[in-house]
């Protein structure tokens, strides 16, 4: 299926951080890494350097607009201060240290953001409150402050795939064709989105497609994907065309973020089929099953 061209909107659209998945653009200062803690979803960008100072940031684009900005958050007894900067100007800072319990999910929320179009920096750092100095980095979303929200839902938040040029593709919602084999959405509040998609027959050439909308620029391709025993090797095309091969085999379980493909060019705006197969599998493994959570189209330029 050939891709068909769009009319890119102007206005503000929701802006989705799965701060994982996207991964770091620059880190400041510390060692921030995939870490599989389970709090309030599988996976949290933690600062396992445990520094006095440590920071990263990440680049996203957007229309310009009025937003609110929302984080989710966990308190804890060895969590320090939290800054939170948009373009180097300070737009949050609260300590999220609490003296015992083992944590306590929270929802930072910050009000009337004026956002010029264009590319944009948001840079998050933690500071020491005592000894305490981690900071667990889920997911954060910009929305325009015309939105009317009347969901109390806080995990996940309530817009994941939006016309917006941080494209995240969670399959509750994206999943428009399944091309062979059965794949049953399982529940589960350990994985990238809450959930995963899996193709219950595990069979060679079980595949799916889904649309995505995506504006003119140059692409990194990343995935929320579990590798296992059992697993076998997926294959992703963009409109026909390969464009990343993962070999979903390991020796033992685990959910972790992965750059699938770099550099890919989009010219003009454009809807697109992006299509996920699975193709062979490893020698090692004992079978052609998969575990996905969701992906996400990063725009670099």
């Amino acid at each position: 299926m050939s891709a068909t061209s769009f009319t890119y909107p102007s206005g503000s659209v929701p802006i989705y951080f799965n701060c994982p998945l996207l991964g770091a653009d620059i880190v400041e200062q510390g060692t921030w890494a995939d870490t599989n803690v389970g709090y309030l979803s599988c996976i949290c960008l933690l600062n396992t350097s445990n520094g006095d100072g440590d920071s990263f940031s990440q680049y996203f684009w957007v229309p310009g607009g009025t937003y609110t900005f929302k984080m989710a958050a966990i308190k804890r007894s060895n969590v320090g201060y939290l800054t939170i900067y948009v373009d180097d100007i300070q737009i949050y800072y609260a300590g999220l240290y609490i003296a015992s319990g083992t944590y306590a999910p929270t929802i930072i929320t910050v009000n009337n953001l004026d956002i010029g179009p264009g590319k944009h920096k948001i840079t998050f750092k933690s500071t020491a409150f005592g000894t305490a100095k981690s900071q667990y980095i889920y997911e954060a979303c910009f929305y325009p402050s015309s939105m009317v929200h009347t969901s109390n839902r806080t995990f996940p938040f309530d817009t994941y795939a939006c016309a917006s040029p941080i494209l995240a593709i969670p399959f509750f919602s994206n999943v428009t064709s399944i091309v062979q084999g059965t794949w049953p959405i399982t529940l589960a509040n350990v994985r990238l989105f809450y959930h995963y998609l899996n193709n219950s027959t595990a069979a060679t050439n079980d595949a799916l497609s889904m649309s995505v909308a995506l504006s003119p620029g140059t692409y990194d391709i990343r995935g929320g994907i579990y590798t296992s025993t059992n697993l076998g090797i997926l294959k992703g095309y963009l409109d026909g065309n390969l464009i990343f091969t993962k070999d979903m085999y390991s020796g033992s379980g685990v959910e972790q973020t992965w750059t699938l493909a770099s550099d890919i060019v989009v010219s003009q705006p454009m809807i697109s089929t992006f299509m996920i197969k699975i193709d062979g599998k490893n020698a090692l493994s004992s079978g052609y099953s998969s575990q996905l959570s969701g992906f996400l189209f990063k725009k670099k330029s």
